[in-house]
């Protein structure tokens, strides 16, 4: 379960990432 969580946390924090990237170059 751990492990799960861990992997949505990543996941999350990854498209925030992007779309912070888009957002800044678009």
């Amino acid at each position: 379960m751990s492990s799960n969580l861990a992997l949505i946390a990543i996941v999350n924090i990854a498209g925030k990432l992007k779309i912070k990237m888009i957002v800044s170059t678009g």
